[in-house]
């Protein structure tokens, strides 16, 4: 028996094999042929049968089998047939036939010296742990077992060859926008990439401490470390990444944590934070792609408020806002982080930790979910009342929101292609006020998660479809070995003479843009049976049931449900950073937020500051 007739009958065997489970009776094969498929010989051959038919269309998952099985046909054909579309597009197979066969027989030798081993370890049969490598894969014998892995490897190398024929319109689907800031829709939700480094401090204080939370000694210089050395300006963002993360992962990579898309399961401050910051701050002005950006980020959606006001996420962000933090915050952190008693060697408030002048500070300016930006401003430490025992402070000092008015003069701008303090548009809040920013005038955007603070910058926006190096042409595919290859690219991001290294990150694009769709095998479906229709043929048993439109009606309703799934998922996460911002917010009032000032005052607290650390003062503990 030919290729051809082997690979349909076997899905025909298939295809009865689970109409038997379905139907609990046995199918017979004399009934009217419901599909006919034409071989490459011309010969055709029945594949499903009317009493089939009529209990596949009882419910979706007799429509999704039917699928399947008619998904298996095309694709099995596709592979095998040298003068299939794809083939006729030139699109050149990784592995023959033979080659396939061969991997499928590797496989089962590892899977049978498997289950040796799991025998002995588990002390059973080697009988017992074959059977549940054969249930897992959901055949019965190693025949059925070769035959499922062979149409697995047929599968992979059929999608990688529709994505190398359709690449240019898949990349624009999974980016949602063209170079023009457009819309491009498809039958997917689209991913909106961005591609972000980040420098990671590690802290091991509880997220959820929003104004009581404590960091250790080394904690506190680890943060002073970082932020010194990014406004000294000696080394690029990512040489600092790579020194001092706390992300070994990312730090290998100079800080690149790779594609993040709206799919990505980084925490919600870290993606949803530079998110925000990116709609709020950095957004293009032009209303059509600005729309079309908010929508995939999920920024349109509507937020409830306790009072039944609704607002749009966008609003919410912009009513939250961005947090200023005065640089010397940290110059701070190192000075304080020894101090956990006074001059005379006492301990202040029974050792509370949350009295040590880092923790003040920590709770103050750096403990909290929201984006902030490190400014050359000054901080401002409250007051002390003529009374010596009480310190105001104002709601933008318990909030770190204060955006001090007074500059550090000695802070010049960085240089060019130097990190360190810049005049930013949107914003710095006047022409004093300077922001930290990377080597490349990126703003450098801090957030704190359950993981610690992470200082991020966006090395490619979604907002950026019109630069120099558009969306299209930073995602590309190519490697130095292509044509058209540019270095300022995504595969490009790296420098090295490892051209492996150049193979993987393309390949991750790869997968990224073959992934974003979770339909995707949809689209096998659709552009195999237009190509080979003329191969094909519906028979319906009567003009109640209509076989290729319940097909189509089902893979239409599981694209709609994977679309709608995704924007509900996408605002659900919104959802939940905002409202973690609210409790925060909640937790953070004056009564609970120690005063800057008790810092001050904390080294001499058994001397000059009695008043302050006793019972009744600003300072005192109440346990």
């Amino acid at each position: 028996m030919n290729k051809s007739k082997l690979s349909i009958s076997l899905v025909s065997s298939l295809v009865a094999a689970m109409a038997m489970t379905a139907c609990s009776k046995t199918v017979t094969s004399d009934k009217k042929a419901i599909v006919k498929f034409k071989g490459y010989d011309g010969e055709e051959v029945a594949v499903v049968t009317d009493d089939l038919y009529y209990e596949y269309l009882k419910d979706s998952s007799g429509i999704s089998k039917f699928y399947d099985a008619m998904l298996e046909v095309l694709i099995r054909y596709e592979f095998q047939n040298s003068e299939s579309a794809l083939n006729k597009e030139a699109i050149k197979p990784t592995y023959t036939y033979a080659q396939i066969e061969r991997k499928a027989d590797d496989r089962i030798t590892y899977l049978k010296s498997q289950a040796k081993d799991d025998a002995k370890t588990n002390n059973t049969k080697y009988d017992t742990e074959w059977k549940k490598v054969l249930d897992s894969n959901g055949v019965e014998n190693v025949k059925e077992l070769k035959q499922k892995l062979i149409y697995d490897y047929e599968k992979d190398e059929v999608k990688d060859w529709y994505f190398r024929a359709n690449e240019a319109q898949l990349l624009k689907e999974y980016l949602g926008i063209d170079e023009n800031g457009a819309t491009v829709s498809g039958n997917a939700h689209s991913s909106f990439p961005y591609h972000i480094r980040h420098i990671l401090t590690s802290i091991s204080s509880g997220s959820s401490d929003f104004y009581n939370g404590t960091i250790t000694k080394d904690e506190a210089l680890k943060l002073y470390t970082v932020v010194k050395a990014l406004r000294d300006g000696k080394d690029t963002f990512g040489e600092i990444a790579h020194e001092q993360s706390g992300d070994s992962g990312s730090a290998e990579l100079y800080g690149s944590v790779g594609i993040m898309d709206v799919k990505t399961s980084f925490v919600n401050e870290f993606k949803l934070g530079l998110y925000a910051y990116d709609a709020v701050y950095n957004h293009t002005g032009d209303e059509d792609s600005d729309k079309t950006i908010r929508n995939g980020l999920g920024l349109s959606s509507t937020f409830i408020n306790a009072d039944n006001t609704a607002k749009s996420v966008k609003e919410k962000l912009q009513e939250i806002g961005l947090t200023y933090v005065p640089v010397d915050v940290f110059d701070k952190l190192n000075e304080y982080k020894d101090m956990d008693q006074d001059e005379l060697g006492h301990q202040v408030n029974e050792n509370n930790a949350n009295y040590y002048p880092r923790n003040i500070l920590w709770n103050k300016y750096l403990n909290h979910h929201n984006i902030f930006v490190i400014t050359n401003n000054t901080r401002t430490e409250g007051s002390l009342e003529a009374d010596g025992k009480t310190i105001t402070q104002t709601a933008d000092e318990v909030e770190g929101k204060a955006a001090a008015t007074a500059i550090d003069t000695t802070i010049q701008p960085a240089a060019e292609g130097k990190c360190g303090f810049r005049y930013v548009q949107g914003i710095s809040q006047n022409d004093n006020q300077l922001v930290l920013t990377d080597e490349q005038a990126r703003p450098i955007i801090g957030v704190r998660s359950e993981h610690g603070i992470h200082f991020m910058i966006i090395e490619k926006s979604i907002y950026d479809f019109n630069a120099a190096v558009n969306l299209t042409s930073y995602y590309s595919t190519k490697t130095p070995e292509d044509t058209g290859y540019s270095s300022k690219s995504y595969v490009g991001y790296i420098n090295t003479t490892d051209v492996s290294k150049y193979k993987e990150r393309a390949n991750t694009i790869k997968d990224a843009i073959k992934s974003f769709d979770s339909t995707y095998d949809y689209r096998l479906y659709d552009y195999f049976l237009k190509a080979e229709g003329d191969k094909i043929s519906f028979l319906s048993v009567d003009d109640k049931f209509d076989l290729q439109g319940a097909v189509k009606k089902y893979v239409d309703s599981q694209r709609e449900y994977n679309y709608w799934n995704a924007d509900k998922t996408l605002a659900e996460s919104w959802r939940t950073y905002i409202e973690l911002i609210e409790i925060q917010n909640a937790n953070r009032v004056e009564e609970r937020l120690i005063p800057e000032m008790c810092a001050l005052k904390y080294t001499k607290a058994s001397s000059d500051n009695k008043a302050l650390f006793s019972e009744g003062g600003s300072c005192y503990y109440v346990k």
